[in-house]
C-alpha cells in the first residue's frame, strides 16, 4: 500500500506506506547533497519533473509511486535509506486542496498508529497552491519523520513524501524542502530519465 492509499482511507483503518519503509530499511543508507547538485528527472508520463541528488538511486513507476528516490548507504550500521517519493492519483471529480488535505489528515490520524502532526504550512509549487505537513510515527523500534506536500491540479492529486529516521530528519530537512520545491509541471530541456 502506498501513501496515496493511506491518504484516501479517512473512514477506515489504513496502513502506512510500509513497503517503502521496509524496502528502504533493507537497502539502508544516507548522504545529503543539496537538491541543486542533482539531476532533473521527468516522470514516465512526461507530466512533471524534479531535481534529485546525483548520489541517490531514482526509479520511475516504483511500488505505486511515479518517482522514488533512495539515498545511498552510509555504511553497514545504517539501517534506513532516506527517501523522496511522488504519488499521483486521478480524482473522481472536483476536489479542493483543503478538502484533500483534511481527508489526508484524517486518513493519517486514523490509519497511522501514534501519528503526530509537528508542523504544517501553505506554499506554491510550479504555480499551484500546495499544503505541506511534517509528521512523525513509530514502526517497531524505529521512529520516522515525514515531510509531505499535497496539491491538486485539474483532476489529479499529487503527494510528495520525504522520509527519514526521526533523529536524522534535521540533517535532511533543507534537502527535502529543496527537492519538493524543485517540482515542475513543465518538461525541462536536457532532462535525464531514470531507468524503469
Amino acid at each position: 500500500m502506498n501513501i496515496q492509499q493511506v491518504l484516501d482511507a479517512p473512514r477506515k483503518k489504513a496502513f502506512i506506506p510500509i513497503a517503502l519503509i521496509f524496502l528502504a530499511a533493507y537497502l539502508a543508507g544516507c548522504s545529503v547533497p543539496p537538491a541543486d547538485e542533482g539531476k532533473r528527472f521527468i516522470s514516465s508520463d512526461g507530466k512533471f519533473s524534479m531535481t534529485l541528488p546525483f548520489t541517490w538511486e531514482t526509479k520511475l513507476d516504483f511500488m505505486g509511486t511515479a518517482i522514488a528516490s533512495l539515498s545511498p548507504s552510509e555504511g553497514p550500521n545504517d539501517n534506513f535509506k532516506e527517501n523522496v517519493n511522488v504519488a499521483v492519483k486521478l480524482l473522481p471529480g472536483r476536489v479542493s486542496l483543503e478538502q484533500k488535505y483534511q481527508d489526508a489528515l484524517m486518513g493519517l490520524s486514523r490509519g497511522v498508529e501514534d501519528f503526530m502532526e509537528l508542523e504544517n504550512g501553505t506554499t506554491r509549487l510550479s504555480g499551484v497552491e500546495a499544503r505541506w505537513l511534517i509528521y512523525s510515527f513509530p514502526v517497531e523500534n524505529l521512529h520516522f519523520q515525514v515531510l509531505m506536500y499535497l496539491f491538486v491540479k485539474g483532476n489529479e492529486s499529487f503527494v510528495i513524501t520525504s522520509t527519514a529516521i526521526q533523529e536524522k530528519f534535521p540533517q535532511y530537512r533543507d534537502t527535502f524542502f529543496k527537492i519538493a520545491n524543485s517540482f515542475r509541471f513543465e518538461k525541462p530541456k536536457n532532462t535525464v530519465t531514470a531507468p524503469k
